[in-house]
């Protein structure tokens, strides 16, 4: 029926990616221009004309990215929507291949799952997520090569930082091939009740077997929120964690920068925005 893979990416796709990539660079120009007026002010050079050049470029910056955001959000959708469109008209065509005989061994919860949830889990990860993986990453880069330039130590501690974001997400995968397949399967079993339940709540009655079913329905309620508690309990800490090293990271720069700043080899600008980049960092995570 398809020529092409029903995962294949279109123009629109990598069009947006690109532009949200551009938006978080202009991004990280903006902080280059606040550090200027900043090093300007605190040695006493800073103008009113400088002032109002640095502020137009903030405008003019602020403008770009407001236009290249909007334009790369969008089509970052229409190219995720146009891929799960042609997902699902690949399961589609797949369903009804499937002989009518699968649908009476429990698998309809299943069917049902893997074209509306399942899909549109992907769509989210195509739509918001990728694009703001690649984007936080070119910032994070950005940020840690400036901060190396103003004081090397303070830019490697944040280079480590962010390097312990690769562990922290391959944990976070782990967590979800391990829970979230529990809890697709959980869930399918619960929409096969559901389904089957309200398919035949007409002969249910009619043989006062309503209750009993309707328990079994519950009981796999039941199970499915016990699957999403502990798809939550191992996964928070794991975040949490992460987060205690990450603005662990900012005290540890403020105690280890200020015998510098104190003997006059580090000014004060630099060492604001040291903690001040250290802290923007952990924020876009």
């Amino acid at each position: 029926m398809m020529n092409k893979s029903p995962f294949c990416k279109n123009r629109a796709f990598y069009l947006g990616v690109a532009l949200t990539v551009l938006e978080g660079i202009l991004s990280g120009c903006s902080y280059l221009f606040i550090y200027i007026v900043l090093t300007a002010l605190a040695s006493g050079t800073l103008t009113a004309g400088m002032v109002g050049s640095v502020t137009a470029v903030l405008a003019a910056i602020f403008l770009m990215r407001l236009v290249i955001y909007s334009t790369g959000y969008t089509q970052v959708q229409i190219g995720g929507a146009s891929v799960s469109r042609r997902l699902r008209l690949f399961l589609g065509d797949k369903l009804k291949r499937i002989p009518l005989a699968r649908f009476t061994q429990g698998q309809v919860g299943q069917y049902v799952n893997t074209m509306i949830s399942d899909v549109s889990s992907y769509e989210k990860i195509l739509t918001h997520s990728s694009g703001n993986i690649i984007k936080n990453a070119t910032l994070s880069a950005m940020l840690v090569g400036f901060v190396c330039t103003v004081w090397l130590p303070a830019g490697l501690i944040l280079l480590t930082v962010v390097a312990l974001l690769i562990p922290d997400l391959w944990l976070s995968f782990r967590v979800v091939k391990i829970y979230g397949v529990a809890k697709n399967q959980v869930s399918a079993e619960t929409v096969s009740g559901i389904v089957e339940y309200i398919d035949g709540i007409q002969m249910f009655r009619a043989y006062n077997m309503g209750g009993v079913k309707n328990r079994t329905v519950t009981q796999a309620m039941e199970a499915f929120s016990r699957v999403c508690y502990q798809y939550e309990a191992r996964g928070i800490p794991i975040g949490f964690g992460y987060n205690i090293i990450s603005w662990g990271s900012v005290p540890l720069i403020m105690m280890l920068a200020s015998d510098p700043w104190a003997a006059g080899a580090l000014s004060g600008v630099d060492y604001l925005m040291c903690i001040t980049y250290n802290k923007n960092t952990k924020k876009r995570k």
